[in-house]
């Protein structure tokens, strides 16, 4: 019981120092940065399924390549969005003057540059950014289980460019998708925000999702846990909700008020919530 509360003590203290710096941005410490994909996607044989993938560096980009490839007897690629993304809103809304994306047979590549063809100051922010939005549905005779996505460079390595053109090439992830025979089961109300299921949205929110996290003390709802609604849980969400509750920031997006589903598509799950369903 010691180590628990020392733990939780030292949770509270980390978070009041994020809390401190909500204002600046928060992204990983890789050097070349990171590729990866927000939660799991599910998808059965009567529906399919939303995988996002996502950018973070610390430095400014002028270009970005990478393909995702998948098992073509697990899946097939339904549609590859890329222009309802963080990427196709920068230069005030103007978007890349190069921003395309190709779907093959078993994987999709996307190739962006910013300014075309001279480089300029317009570059993709420091941060993290969606790069694309992918839907998958199950293949001809696919069978229930899991399968891989991967950020494959057997046609395109994945790699950035910075403002100077010097080409980094960044780490990445890998994505699982879940194959179903049947529909997928209803998914049950929720309020966001309120990770642990007490009924009170406050501090003890933000040390569950932290438990959960970095402790492997698993929530039944992750999707309550993602408070900025953006697809992934993570430590942002921690911060966005402190930033909400101490620091008078942005309200937390719906269901919020009151039990409600996610109104937005993405790969996080949600089991159970108990007080939506007393």
């Amino acid at each position: 019981m010691r180590q628990v509360l020392s733990f939780s003590r030292l949770v509270a203290t980390g978070v009041a120092a994020a809390l401190s710096l909500f204002v600046c941005p928060a992204f990983s410490q890789e050097e070349n940065g990171t590729l990866c994909f927000s939660g799991r996607a599910i998808v059965s044989k009567e529906s399919s399924g939303l995988v996002t993938v996502l950018v973070t560096t610390n430095f400014g980009v002028e270009g970005i390549q990478f393909a995702v490839c998948h098992d073509t007897t697990q899946l097939s690629v339904a549609n590859a969005d890329v222009l309802d993304t963080d990427i196709a809103k920068i230069k005030e809304g103007r978007g890349p003057d190069f921003l395309k994306s190709y779907v093959d047979a078993d994987q999709v590549r996307v190739f962006i540059i910013v300014d075309y063809p001279s480089p300029s100051s317009a570059i993709i922010p420091a941060g993290r950014h969606t790069l694309a939005n992918i839907q998958y549905r199950m293949a001809p005779g696919a069978k229930a289980g899991t399968t891989t996505l991967k950020f494959c460079s057997d046609t395109v390595v994945p790699a950035l460019a910075d403002k100077d053109g010097n080409e980094v090439f960044p780490q990445s992830c890998e994505g699982t998708v879940i194959l179903l025979d049947g529909d997928p089961p209803d998914e049950p109300s929720f309020r966001r925000g309120e990770f642990n299921q007490d009924g009170t949205l406050d501090l003890t929110d933000m040390v569950a999702t932290l438990h959960h996290l970095f402790m492997g003390i698993p929530g039944k709802c992750e999707k309550a846990g993602d408070t900025n609604d953006d697809g992934i849980l993570d430590v942002t969400d921690v911060i966005y909700l402190g930033s909400h509750l101490f620091r008078g920031g942005d309200a937390v997006p719906e269901p919020y008020s009151q039990c409600g589903t996610d109104p937005t598509q993405d790969g996080l799950t949600c089991q159970e919530f108990a007080p939506c369903t007393k």
